[in-house]
């Protein structure tokens, strides 16, 4: 058990209308000059005191531990195995409840009818985190009513465990409407048998070329100045840019509300992003003002590793401005892809992205919300 561990006693309802009873025995026992009713009723009182201490006694020194993974993603289970022994005192525990709580939110709960002293009595289950974080421990919650139900006993305990919940992976729908998503996957192409893309530029004639790829116009302007053949070269069907730079910002308006639910929703849209594009091998860059525009690469799954691990120990940046949001598009490089995530309403800052010669995608969750509120007025 840890030297933090605390251990408290609640009466319960039952123990409440046990003491009451036997308060008003020994009253009237006294009053009445009744000693078998003082008897009955101190008898009871003494029960009471007596059932407290065995509950408390029943909850002491017990050692737990846990054994999981050291990360996972918010709203996914993960499997962990529970072991609990008695160390000293009782040789015999009964009725005993644990439940683990990661930050105040409970990931997993059972009980155990016995507990018996120099044997580890395990629980192989599941640990469901309901929102993103990371702790060096998990708070382990004992209780039991042991015995009678007259009183409720509790014990906290730390357990040393370091865990990383991850956002919840959320692919924006935004995304997925304008094709962008469909066309970073070069299988869902929509391009009949071995059809090319778009064009992508002219280079020299090489050996094994298609003699339908040979670009006329440029092949004569190339004969002329004394060089050779010059081919058209397309993309493969489903092109995808070259790099994409993910940038996520809470800058808006004075009179924008700040709710902590859509920054979490967004953070959820940003990493199932990033697990998306880094899963199709298309090179991702992170930045966010949350860390001060530093970017991350992220072109394997080790980086990929490291960028949610910041994410799950992020919090919302409160003194974002204007400038830091156009200077920060300035470090963009030219030819990547500009898609930027929000937990703001787009139209206190769409008007502030600059243009830009590669495409540029926003995705707002407030802009989510809206969109629901207005379907169901429309309803």
């Amino acid at each position: 058990m840890s030297a933090r561990a605390v251990r408290r006693s609640f009466i319960t309802q039952q123990g409440a209308i046990f003491f009451a009873v036997a308060f008003v025995l020994l009253l009237l026992g006294f009053v009445r000059i009744d000693g078998m009713m003082a008897a009955i009723g101190l008898g009871m009182l003494l029960v009471l005191g007596i059932a407290r201490w065995v509950g408390r006694v029943n909850l002491a020194d017990l050692t737990a531990e846990i054994h999981a993974a050291g990360n996972g993603y918010a709203g996914n289970r993960m499997p962990m195995r529970f072991s609990c022994e008695p160390m000293r005192g009782w040789p015999v525990r009964f009725d005993l409840r644990y439940r683990l709580l990661l930050q105040g939110s409970p990931v997993h709960e059972g009980d155990f009818a016995r507990l018996s002293r120099e044997e580890w009595h395990t629980v192989d289950a599941t640990m469901a985190f309901p929102k993103r974080g990371f702790s060096k421990e998990l708070q382990c919650h004992f209780s039991s009513h042991f015995p009678f139900m007259l009183w409720e006993h509790t014990s906290v305990q730390l357990i040393a465990h370091e865990l990383t919940v991850f956002p919840r992976p959320l692919l924006p729908r935004q995304l997925a409407f304008i094709g962008l998503l469909r066309d970073a996957n070069p299988e869902q192409g929509a391009s009949h048998g071995a059809a090319a893309g778009e064009l992508r530029g002219l280079r020299p004639w090489r050996a094994g070329d298609s003699m339908k790829a040979m670009h006329i116009a440029a092949s004569a302007r190339s004969f002329a100045r004394g060089d050779s053949w010059i081919v058209a070269e397309a993309d493969p069907p489903g092109y995808f840019p070259k790099a994409i730079t993910l940038m996520f910002h809470s800058y808006a308006s004075d009179r924008a509300i700040i709710r902590p639910e859509l920054f979490e929703k967004s953070l959820s849209q940003l990493c199932g992003t990033l697990r998306y594009l880094v899963g199709r091998a298309i090179p991702v860059t992170l930045m966010a003002d949350f860390d001060d525009w530093v970017e991350h690469p992220c072109m394997n799954r080790a980086q990929l590793h490291h960028a949610l691990h910041r994410l799950a120990r992020v919090t919302r940046s409160q003194h974002t401005e204007r400038h830091d949001f156009s200077k920060a598009q300035q470090l963009v490089e030219a030819d990547h892809s500009l898609w930027i995530f929000s937990d703001m309403p787009s139209s206190g800052w769409l008007m502030h992205v600059a243009a830009r010669q590669v495409s540029v995608v926003h995705v707002s969750s407030a802009d989510d919300i809206n969109r629901q509120k207005f379907k169901r007025s429309a309803a």
